[in-house]
């Protein structure tokens, strides 16, 4: 229903100024086309080196360059989910985490 009112809305707009495109771009109204990236359970210590129990946030959000980032934990760990990102910026993320990379949903 939302789309089909933004479609409207769109064409209505282009009726007044015709640089307005009537083309709507349905990866930017929820069709499947973002997500967010899950890590895995980060590594303990000063820059992932193991030798105590807490993560170094400065050594890990160097990977996240202008994503906003929630750390969420459980007994077994910590680790990170992404805010709502374009499918293409998702998959660029899932490539510079490497090992770090858990899912994308």
């Amino acid at each position: 229903m939302v789309f089909f009112i933004f479609k409207i809305l769109r064409n209505s707009s282009n009726a007044i100024d015709s640089n307005i495109p009537k083309d709507v771009d349905l990866s930017a109204t929820g069709s499947g086309q973002a997500g967010y990236v899950i890590t895995t359970y980060l590594p303990n210590g000063y820059q992932g080196n193991n030798e105590f129990d807490r993560v170094d946030s400065d050594y890990v959000l160097q990977y996240f360059k202008d994503i906003r980032c929630y750390f969420r934990g459980n007994e077994k760990g910590i680790w990170i989910e992404t805010q709502t990102l374009p499918m293409d910026k998702c998959l660029e993320l899932k490539s510079t985490l490497g090992s770090w990379f858990y899912k994308i949903e």
